[in-house]
């Protein structure tokens, strides 16, 4: 079995440890951007690195996954770190309202998102601040973009851009920001990394939790591919397939290649998505959990077998056990 510790500081006597007594390629996990440890990902990547340089088989494992907050300005504490947001969200509703109103109040809390503020939890930056769920139909449009992105769509700041779109909706919008790999120039330089594997699911261990990590591959390839372009499509698909499949140690897999195993996965690039998760009531005492559908995924082929096709299971069942053969 491979040594896989659940650690974030990928440093220490005891990973070396690890690496010489077991001689197994060694995954710890997790290299992620967080806002209240901005710096912290770039020491855990050069940890790794420079025991690859030594010739070790030492690899980190990052998540694709936001750690998103959403949150409305009706009802919310998210903003409590920045002391006038804070005293604003304190006030009753009406009140609240006419202080979103107020020019002088707007410049006080866009000045506590300004560039360069210390932040905590919260990453006080326009572009990393999105439209969740608009309330009203002539909104819609804008679910999935951000402030800053509004703003140069309505000519306005973004300051006005979020406070006239939540006072039109009551305060109800939802918007949502991500606590980890928010920082998009650091996630690149996570994802690229050749000493890090893209992915981090709990397997089926929080199924009744709305957001497990499954899906990681899908979201990768529709939203940090094909949304963002942190990377090309090509090397994505390197990184979820060639790499692990050669850590792990299971050489006919990972490449479409005569005499290799026919794992294809087909997809459409421009349609692949997360549909949202749904919870069903299947388990023992039916128990809830849930699942996650995907689309533009048209097929699913297995060991030359077509396994799922347009979403629906084909009755096929041509996986086996997979026995890994990593020095």
């Amino acid at each position: 079995a491979f040594a896989s510790p659940e650690h974030v500081g990928h440093s220490g006597q005891w990973y070396d440890t690890i690496l010489k007594e077991t001689r197994r390629p060694l995954i710890g996990e997790s290299i992620r951007h967080r806002w209240s440890e901005p710096d912290l990902w770039r020491k855990q990547l050069d940890d790794v690195e420079e025991r690859a340089r030594r010739g070790a088989a030492s690899f980190a494992m990052t998540s694709t996954r936001l750690a998103l907050r959403r949150w409305n300005l009706e009802e919310s504490n998210r903003l409590d770190e920045m002391p006038a947001w804070k005293r604003v969200m304190s006030m009753p509703l009406a009140a609240r309202k006419a202080a979103f109103l107020n020019q002088q109040t707007r410049r006080e809390l866009a000045g506590e998102m300004a560039p360069g503020r210390p932040a905590i939890n919260f990453s006080r930056r326009w572009d990393s601040i999105f439209v969740n769920q608009a309330c009203r139909t002539e909104y819609k449009n804008l679910q999935g973009k951000s402030i800053e992105e509004i703003g140069r769509l309505q000519g306005k700041s973004p300051i006005d851009a979020m406070l006239d779109l939540s006072l039109e909706e009551n305060l109800e919008t939802v918007f949502e920001d991500s606590i980890t790999q928010g920082d998009e120039k650091a996630v690149a330089a996570i994802f690229r990394s050749p000493y890090v594997m893209l992915g981090q699911s709990d397997a089926g261990a929080h199924v009744a939790s709305a957001n497990p990590g499954f899906g990681f591959g899908t979201f990768l390839l529709s939203y940090w591919v094909r949304q963002r372009q942190i990377m090309p499509m090509e090397e994505a698909i390197r990184k979820l397939t060639f790499m692990p499949a050669s850590i792990f140690g299971i050489h006919d897999r990972g490449l479409l290649r005569p005499g290799m195993a026919a794992d294809v996965f087909v997809f459409d690039p421009a349609a692949i998505d997360l549909e949202k998760p749904e919870q069903v009531n299947d388990l023992p005492e039916e128990a809830p959990r849930y699942i996650q559908h995907a689309r533009g995924i048209r097929y699913t082929i297995v060991n030359g077998s077509v396994l799922m096709q347009d979403g629906a299971h084909t009755g096929a069942y041509p996986g086996k056990v997979l026995r890994s053969r990593a020095i």
